[in-house]
């Protein structure tokens, strides 16, 4: 069985096991170039990889990279993507602006947050 089927059969087990459904067939397409790029991903990982660490799939395994960069470092402006939740239907998800909300510093002192330095 060629690496391509397994990450096929892989996909639908992802989807089952984190009750993953998709707006569009164009979406899961798309999810399911990102799960097979980021099986490719592991598989050599894991295959190259022969001491005390190894990859494996998990709720994130379809997105792409950069949707996972831009979720981890809070990136503003995320594109908008549909995001499944366990349980539910897939909901339209954005990251604010984050920086059009934050003022530009914080007296936590006068906030009464921290104390002087003694």
């Amino acid at each position: 069985m060629s690496l391509e089927d397994v990450a096929i059969r892989l996909w639908s087990a992802h989807k089952l096991e984190h009750n993953i459904i998709f707006d569009s067939i164009e979406e899961e397409r798309r999810r399911l170039c990102n799960f097979k790029e980021n099986h490719q991903f592991i598989h050599n990982f894991n295959l190259h990889n022969t001491h005390y660490h190894y990859c494996r799939h998990n709720h994130l395994s379809h997105w792409s990279h950069e949707e996972y960069m831009a979720w981890l470092t809070l990136k503003p402006k995320l594109p908008v993507v549909s995001t499944p939740t366990h349980g539910t239907t897939p909901k339209e998800t954005a990251t604010k602006d984050i920086k059009s909300t934050l003022p530009s510093s914080v007296d936590w002192k006068a906030l009464g947050k921290v104390t002087s330095v003694k």
